[in-house]
């Protein structure tokens, strides 16, 4: 079991993080395609108010379920809002821009976190030195 964790954690923050950087490009070339770069603080300050509470939120959850129970989650549902986002594109191009903009501007740091959360609680800090080492170097 621990061999095999050794090979999928470092799999999986990369996997993370190429979503979170992909994700962050498809957000602001859409953003730029629909809106003003002049209309870019004014999301910017929506996702700084929305962030706060789905932080708080996120924190809560992990508290009161674990980590191995709610990572799961939030992938879902991070997953569930790029479907919904992407059947809106074609249709509701303005729109599906800005729930982008919002979603990958504040999951996307909640669920890489929330991950970390995982690996920091199933490990013992000083036997996982080494598998920690490979998943930040990944």
């Amino acid at each position: 079991m621990t061999r095999r964790v050794h090979l999928v954690a470092p799999v999986t923050a990369a996997a993370l993080i190429a979503q979170q950087v992909a994700s962050n490009a498809v957000r602001d070339a859409l953003f730029l395609t629909w809106f003003q770069v002049t209309s870019l603080p004014y999301f910017m300050a929506v996702v700084a108010v929305l962030a706060i509470p789905a932080a708080e939120s996120s924190g809560r959850l992990l508290a009161r379920f674990g980590p191995a129970r709610v990572v799961p989650f939030i992938l879902a549902v991070n997953s569930a809002l790029f479907l919904a986002e992407w059947s809106l594109l074609g249709e509701h191009p303005r729109v599906a821009s800005g729930l982008i903009y919002v979603h990958t501007s504040m999951l996307g740091a909640i669920g890489i976190s929330a991950f970390w959360s995982m690996l920091n609680e199933r490990f013992d800090p000083h036997a996982a030195k080494p598998l920690m080492a490979r998943v930040a170097g990944t």
